[in-house]
């Protein structure tokens, strides 16, 4: 509450004090006819506080989060090395004769460069804020064979990424962090390279993130990889 909202109920209880209370004491020594007088009397105060705290409240409202759908673009390139790392060793869950499942991961994302924009507002991975995430690769039932040397592939694969978008505590612009998970389930690796196979949404959110909700996909990329959706509760600056 604003110290214009204190000062408001102040000056309402000073008036209760002064003008309404030793009227009030007068009319419950009367009778009947200062008892119905008293109700009504009583039921008008009543009204006339939560008046009064409806106005203190909407005074100290302040609007922060856009209540509209926007655009939500991100476009990153993101270094290999910590996957070839965590390829190089693997975790084999063991059925009786063969790999029932394959684990590479977790391993922690190395980002080379990543951009937001929200309705056409871009915002820069290092300067505006910073991105920390993990990634895991999950194979099962492996065949041996890989897409491009690169992906084990199997019956059924996952891929799975949690990663935070932290754009601080400093007072400017925007502050506050926000979850998020992008998910890739499928049967056919060439889906994982195909845009809207990815489930990407947010997971919580603080400071000025902590009502926005974001859904979005993979998108079409030529270099790195893209995501596309619609984003509400973004901060307004």
């Amino acid at each position: 509450m604003t110290d214009q909202g204190h000062k408001h109920i102040l000056i309402f209880f000073k008036l209760l004090n002064s003008f309404v209370f030793p009227k009030f004491r007068k009319i419950i020594e009367g009778g009947e006819r200062l008892k119905r007088k008293c109700l009504a009397l009583f039921v008008a105060i009543l009204l006339f506080s939560m008046l009064a705290t409806q106005l203190v409240v909407a005074s100290s409202y302040e609007e922060k989060n856009n209540p509209k759908f926007k655009t939500f673009e991100v476009n990153q390139r993101q270094s290999l090395i910590p996957y070839f790392a965590a390829m190089s060793n693997p975790t084999y869950i063991q059925s009786e004769d063969k790999p029932l499942k394959l684990i590479i991961g977790p391993y922690e994302d190395q980002i080379v460069e990543c951009t937001i924009k929200v309705d056409g507002i871009e915002y820069v991975e290092g300067v505006d804020f910073d991105y920390v995430g993990s990634s895991i690769y999950e194979v099962w039932r492996p065949t041996g064979e890989s897409f491009m040397g690169i992906y084990p592939l199997g019956d059924l694969m996952l891929f799975k990424v949690e990663y935070t978008y932290d754009f601080g505590e400093d007072g400017q612009g925007i502050d506050g962090k926000i979850d998020m998970r992008a998910t890739w389930l499928s049967d056919d690796f060439f889906s994982f390279i195909s845009p809207g196979s990815f489930k990407i949404t947010s997971m919580d959110g603080s400071g000025d993130l902590q009502n926005v909700n974001i859904k979005a996909t993979n998108g079409l990329s030529v270099v790195g990889s893209s995501h596309v959706g619609t984003v509400i509760g973004w901060p307004i600056d």
